[in-house]
């Protein structure tokens, strides 16, 4: 929103609106209880990601992919921080089991008998996740990729305790879906989305849901993953100052 527009906007907005915040209405829902869950890629990872942020190119053993624009840039990096690369929709780099794998399967041997839901970006983020763990939990997804009666399916599944870990990517399960029956997520990884990352907690966190909801983000220190949730709450700031100023 531009400063200059900022008062005529409002002008306009004001007569139209009606702003309630959830929280509010809903007094006696249970919380939301966020944690960061730190991350060091290993050296090999590093130099990836450093050359995916830095560079105009990413130099592979025996490929090299060209970065054109800082959006590139920005898309290189965060498939680096969970162990992989893309080049024209093909995997061209892949770390044997990355930092952030290492760091989940850590952390869902904490929630054992928990049902979980693990948000990802990327379809090799699901692919890596189901090649880990499809022996050790029941999992079924939510990502896009499956057909509609699969997708029915699969929510069921998990709905009815049948499955115990739900992967989902946000534009499949942002809206409509509710799974109170839920309160554990973990964010393998995000994007600048605000309405991504808001409607994510909401899956959960709605009526008829009788527990707090914990939710573990997984963060590379001092990489992208910083700015992705510098943005996020700058625009969260945003969005709540310019409502609540109706």
């Amino acid at each position: 929103l531009r400063p200059s527009k900022k008062e005529a906007f409002m002008k306009q907005f004001e007569g139209k609106a009606i702003f309630l915040e959830k929280d509010k209405c809903l007094p006696d829902l249970p919380g939301k209880v966020p944690m960061i869950i730190p991350i060091t890629l290993s050296k090999e990872e590093q130099r990836v990601y450093d050359m995916a942020f830095e560079q105009d190119k990413i130099e592979l053993e025996d490929k090299t992919v060209e970065i054109f624009n800082p959006l590139v840039a920005y898309s290189k990096s965060r498939q680096a921080l969970s162990g992989f690369i893309y080049d024209k929709g093909e995997v061209v780099w892949a770390f044997p089991k990355p930092s952030k794998l290492e760091v989940l399967e850590e952390l869902l041997e904490t929630l054992q008998n928990q049902q979980i839901i693990i948000w990802i970006q990327f379809t090799e983020e699901k692919n890596q996740i189901l090649k880990h763990f499809e022996n050790v939990y029941k999992i079924v997804c939510l990502t896009g990729k499956e057909h509609y009666k699969e997708k029915q399916e699969n929510i069921q599944a998990f709905l009815n305790n049948k499955a115990q870990i739900l992967i989902v990517h946000p534009e499949s399960g942002k809206l409509g879906l509710p799974f109170q029956n839920c309160n554990y997520m973990i964010y393998y990884s995000r994007s600048f989305s605000l309405e991504q990352w808001q409607q994510s907690l909401e899956r959960t966190a709605r009526p008829g849901q009788k527990k707090v909801t914990f939710y573990y983000i997984l963060k590379v220190e001092n990489t992208i993953d910083d700015k992705i949730n510098d943005v996020l709450e700058d625009k969260e700031k945003l969005s709540l100052n310019l409502l609540r100023s109706i």
